[in-house]
């Protein structure tokens, strides 16, 4: 598997035409942005294929755990009155929450939390916490938080081991991408046509500006 940096340079180069002079055009920046949507495709794909086959479990390469210095800290709204945490990374949007696969504490993993969306959070109100294994709580996902409902504020700081699909910020530059090498060339291939639709717009738009086009 390529590391995030090699894939990064391969699309620059392919796009500049190899060691041209304007090998530099692409910001790395810029290719990372398409990068996360292409990963997001392809991913989603990869799920619609397993929801067909009745077998909802993604591949485990999918998946990174973020532990130790990469934990997240538990942090208290004090508006809501309650504990969160902020994703370590931007996380990939899939039906049912999917994208989230464990948190735990770093020395539970074999007690994870329980992950719930938005509509069980008012039935959650009329559950009493001892329902729940000592230190284990509910987990309910917002934007790029997850709030604990049901954890008082003396958990405030304490880190939580997170096990998530995300994008391509959640890897360091040597670090290697999730992508099978047979699905290197997909990617690449999707990568190309999305620098390839974006050249197209921004042509037709200088030419729509230009008086002296017909």
């Amino acid at each position: 598997m390529l590391t995030k940096k090699q894939l990064i340079d391969l699309v620059i180069e392919n796009k500049a035409g190899g060691t041209s002079p304007d090998y530099k055009k692409f910001h790395p920046s810029v290719v990372q942005k398409a990068l996360d949507l292409a990963l997001s495709q392809l991913i989603a794909t990869e799920v619609r294929e397993q929801q067909k086959q009745g077998d909802f479990v993604l591949e485990s390469s999918w998946v990174k755990t973020f532990e130790g210095k990469q934990a997240s800290k538990v942090k208290w709204d004090a508006y809501r009155e309650q504990a969160y945490i902020i994703l370590p990374a931007r996380i990939i949007s899939l039906s049912r929450n999917g994208g989230l696969r464990e948190i735990s504490w770093a020395q539970g993993a074999d007690m994870p939390f329980q992950i719930i969306d938005a509509q069980a959070h008012s039935v959650l109100r009329n559950l009493e916490c001892s329902e729940l294994p000592a230190g284990v709580f509910f987990a309910q996902m917002e934007g790029n938080r997850v709030y604990f409902p049901n954890m008082n504020p003396r958990y405030k700081n304490r880190k939580l081991t997170v096990k998530m699909i995300c994008g391509s910020d959640g890897y360091g530059n040597d670090e290697s991408l999730p992508i099978p090498d047979s699905r290197t060339a997909e990617i690449l291939a999707m990568l190309d046509k999305m620098f390839d639709e974006q050249k197209t717009t921004k042509q037709k738009m200088t030419n729509d500006s230009n008086p002296n086009t017909f």
